[in-house]
């Protein structure tokens, strides 16, 4: 697989409210936040670097197949692997991309360049996320968990946590644990850096496509395919339904401030929600497809992508009226 850095020449400042990141070829699939950046990552196999102040595009990191493989197309050859996760580390400095084939790619954010690739026999990893210490946990799309030296791209502790794919991980503020959502239907809190399940929670009815951890560290939220948002409590140790949809829940995220939460339903605007009450304060209509990743900025901006092939950067004054 061919490694392409391609920098751009920032375009004129976007106007307007929201910001539109336009220029993928197919769905954003996830969306992260880093130093002053904003990451996209596609199903075309590009990840796209983003200027948080004014949308301004500032790279395009490319992951592509030179040819297809025997009795692929050559338009899915073209489009290269698809990307599913992506995560900044917690300088900002760096950033890892969850791929379609099994690999995780690491990029330097300053200089575009790829390290080299950590690879999983799995075929698919579905979501990343860092540790303080600079460690990345992986999930796959076998319901492994894997803890990775990047320096030495070794894997460290590995452990199959589900029978399903791992859909979303959200690490706890204090790092010590992360929160693993899979489609069977089964939230699971697990010890960081052992890797060993700790609580396994039930409550949604079908499979889960999402989870975030509140940033105070007392509640965890996830989305499912039953329609639901579940506000886990883990102070009082129960659960109950923030929201009631018509539609599966694709993604949620936190607000900085832990009081709100960001939730998108299949094909209907971003609502915000105030927590636990899941009072309704604001709706953000504007995507043309289902949004399917969430993600807040330190100073309360919401990030979205969609299979609308953008992602959109939303103002405080919209997100938090």
């Amino acid at each position: 697989m061919t490694l392409i850095a391609l920098a751009l020449s920032p375009p004129p400042s976007a106007t307007g409210s929201p910001l539109v990141l336009a220029g993928h070829s197919s769905w954003v699939n996830s969306v992260a936040v880093g130093d002053g950046v904003v990451a996209t990552a596609g199903n075309d196999g590009q990840i796209g670097l983003w200027r948080l102040a004014d949308g301004a595009r500032l790279a395009w990191l490319q992951l592509q197949r030179p040819h297809p493989p025997l009795g692929e197309s050559p338009l899915l050859g073209h489009l290269g692997v698809p990307i599913y996760g992506v995560a900044f580390d917690a300088s900002g400095h760096r950033l890892a991309g969850g791929c379609g084939d099994g690999t995780i790619h690491v990029v330097e954010v300053a200089t575009q360049q790829f390290g080299a690739a950590l690879p999983d026999p799995s075929g698919h990893v579905n979501a990343v996320c860092w540790l303080p210490d600079g460690r990345l946990l992986a999930g796959t799309i076998d319901g492994r968990l894997v803890l990775w030296d990047v320096e030495h791209r070794a894997p460290v502790v590995e452990r199959r946590i589900f029978q399903f794919p791992i859909q979303g991980l959200a690490l706890s503020p204090d790092g010590t644990r992360v929160a693993a959502a899979s489609l069977d239907s089964r939230l699971r809190i697990v010890a960081i850096p052992s890797l060993e399940v700790t609580d396994s929670l039930t409550g949604h009815k079908d499979a889960l496509y999402t989870v975030d951890w509140s940033p105070d560290g007392r509640f965890i939220a996830t989305g499912s395919n039953d329609h639901t948002t579940l506000i886990w409590d883990l102070a009082e140790e129960k659960s109950h339904p923030l929201w009631q949809g018509e539609r599966p829940i694709y993604a949620v995220a936190f607000a900085p401030d832990g009081q709100r939460l960001a939730v998108a339903e299949q094909g209907l605007p971003i609502r915000i929600l105030t927590v636990p009450s899941g009072g309704e304060v604001a709706t953000l209509a504007g995507h043309t497809a289902d949004v399917v990743a969430l993600a807040f900025t330190t100073d309360g901006r919401l990030v979205s992508g969609a299979r609308d092939a953008t992602a959109r950067i939303w103002p405080v004054a919209e997100v938090m009226p």
